[in-house]
């Protein structure tokens, strides 16, 4: 397995872990705080805004101990370039994400059309953000088995 396959394999069981933690977060305090959130839309909002910095701390965390751990027990470091493999895999894999990323947000808009209520729609971008990061991730393992 390479190194790619390794980091992707690692970044989604960050990505799952962390969003995971951190929804339960969310509606453990949205459930204690007895808010009417029909009402008070801005704590959706902060909430899902909130979302961004904490994937890239995810990311970062689980970047620095996966090469903790590679370069201790596996002996390989990161590949210092990036070939034009590499570069068409990476141009992919952000084509899927950015695809199932606006899939997510035009079902969320198209919902608030058809007057869904505003908590389901917040809740649909918030798992579209998730998925969104694991489709990267599979891409890039898809890709580096199967080539492009």
């Amino acid at each position: 397995m390479s190194y790619q396959e390794k980091r992707s394999i690692v970044a989604i069981i960050g990505i799952i872990i962390g969003l995971v933690v951190y929804g339960i977060y969310v509606l453990n305090k949205i459930n204690n705080g007895n808010i009417d959130l029909s009402v008070e839309l801005n704590y959706f909002g902060l909430y899902l805004l909130l979302q961004i910095p904490v994937l890239v701390v995810i990311q970062i965390v689980t970047k620095i101990i996966f090469d903790l751990f590679n370069r201790t027990y596996e002996k390989e470091e990161e590949p210092k370039f990036m070939d034009e493999y590499d570069q068409v895999i990476e141009l992919k894999a952000v084509r899927n994400f950015s695809w199932v990323f606006l899939l997510g947000f035009y079902i969320g808009m198209l919902l608030l059309a058809l007057s869904v209520s505003v908590e389901i729609v917040f809740i649909l971008l918030f798992i579209s953000i998730m998925l969104s990061g694991i489709t990267l991730n599979a891409s890039y393992i898809y890709y580096y088995r199967r080539g492009v």
